[in-house]
């Protein structure tokens, strides 16, 4: 008991010395509860738990910063949290192990030189494939190398590699520990009548390997453009393009966005043996955004191509497709030969410091019966040829600190089988 009293007094006696402390150390508490049942595909998840990110970041040299953070997740009473045995739960809060964990979350330098940044170690990173996807208890983390180079007016060239991450959500084997990129993978096939996830590592024999990607941006008055590969070793490539023009009508902000992803197997997914393991689909997305300050409608478009392939939604945390469902995203249904249609509504009621947005969504999947039917996705002779997505998101923010969001989105397939999943958070930041 003196030790703590005089670690405490220690830590005190610091930040009251050094001001500058306090403004470089951050803290996020959250409380997270999460309600999925599903009717097919998935055990049912109903886990509640607390998460803790202390994050420290100082500037050493002119330029260069270092920063820190650590991570843990703690189970508050877990209900029946993914009891049967399955190794690829939808609602992965915890470790694989189903057991709280703590993780160093980041640990990076970062060096800024003019309009431009390179970055080395564990850290946050946003691409159009790859995200931080910092909706859950704890964000998604990446180990590797990352630069923007902004020296040319307009352009933002952008480069790295990223060997390993951990996410609690979008990780597919491990969401509390580092693994490679290819082991974390979500690689998932439904258009052969039944849902098979595969482990890229174990199960098809693909190098324990990382993530490169080469992109270029360009934006000017109104129009930006996107050109991004992406390349898993020894698995895929896929070249993501997008365009987005911003224009005015009535006063209003109307945006207008096209976008196409193209994957194609590499290594040991070209040259498998395995005739499920084939990789080679694209995406092709459309929408239009009118907004004002209040609000923000949006219409939108995604079709997949008519071909047998391995999908890899959301591999590393980023969903760029303009069109899905709220939290029902694109597992348990087969997308193959798929045109996904979205309205969205959205509103925002912010006063000052104290911010309120409600999101509503509605999605029509017009699915391919062929590549839907028997295993987890309808039992029906001919398979689900539509499913609707339903979606409600509420967000709540008190003086910038105290946050309180809700997600409530629902899937009908066809024939019957019905997904509702439910999440929310309580957060503090200080």
């Amino acid at each position: 008991m003196k030790k703590i009293h005089f670690l405490l007094l220690s830590f005190t006696s610091l930040f009251s010395n050094e001001t500058n402390y306090l403004n470089n150390l951050s803290v996020d508490v959250r409380a997270v509860y999460v309600n999925y049942n599903y009717d097919k595909g998935f055990p049912d998840a109903d886990a509640f738990a607390t998460s803790l990110k202390i994050k420290y970041e100082q500037e050493i040299l002119k330029g260069l910063t270092g920063g820190i953070a650590f991570g843990t997740v703690q189970d508050l009473g877990i209900k029946d949290y993914d009891k049967l045995e399955k190794k690829r739960n939808m609602a992965y809060l915890f470790d694989k192990d189903k057991n709280n964990f703590s993780i160093l979350h980041q640990a990076f330098l970062k060096y800024t030189y003019s309009k431009s940044l390179i970055e080395l170690g564990r850290f946050e990173l946003e691409t159009p494939l790859i995200s931080s996807d910092d909706y859950f208890a704890l964000s998604n983390s990446f180990q590797g190398i990352h630069a923007d180079i902004k020296e040319i007016e307009n352009y933002n060239f952008r480069l790295g590699f990223i060997s390993q991450m951990s996410g609690a959500w979008d990780s597919a084997y491990d969401g509390a520990t580092f693994n490679s990129m290819t082991k974390q993978a979500w690689a998932h096939r439904a258009d052969t009548g039944s849902e098979t996830y595969y482990n890229l590592v174990d199960d098809l024999g693909v190098d324990n390997a990382g993530m490169g990607y080469l992109g270029v941006e360009y934006e000017k008055d109104k129009l930006k453009l996107q050109l991004y590969d992406h390349i898993m070793l020894d698995a895929y490539n896929s070249i993501f393009t997008q365009i987005d023009y911003t224009s005015s009508i009535s006063g209003k902000e109307l945006l207008l966005a096209a976008q196409y992803i193209k994957y194609d197997a590499i290594g040991a997914l070209k040259n498998n043996s395995n005739p499920d393991a084939v990789v080679d689909y694209a995406t092709y997305s459309a929408k239009a955004q009118i907004a004002s300050d209040n609000y923000k409608v949006k219409l939108a478009y995604t079709g997949i191509t008519d071909t047998p392939s391995i999908h890899f939604f959301g591999t590393a945390g980023g969903y760029p497709e303009f069109a899905y469902g709220m939290m029902v995203t694109y597992f348990s249904t087969s997308l193959r030969d798929a045109n996904i249609y979205s309205l969205t509504p959205s509103f925002d009621f912010t006063n000052g410091e104290n911010a309120y947005n409600l999101t509503l969504l509605y999605a029509y999947y017009d699915l391919n019966s062929d590549y839907t039917k028997g295993g987890y996705i309808g039992e029906s002779i001919n398979g689900d040829g539509f499913m609707h997505a339903y979606g409600v998101s509420g967000n709540y923010t008190y003086n910038k600190r105290l946050s309180w969001t809700m997600k409530l989105g629902q899937r009908v397939l066809e024939h019957g089988d019905q997904n509702l999943l439910f999440r929310t958070i309580l957060g503090y930041t200080f």
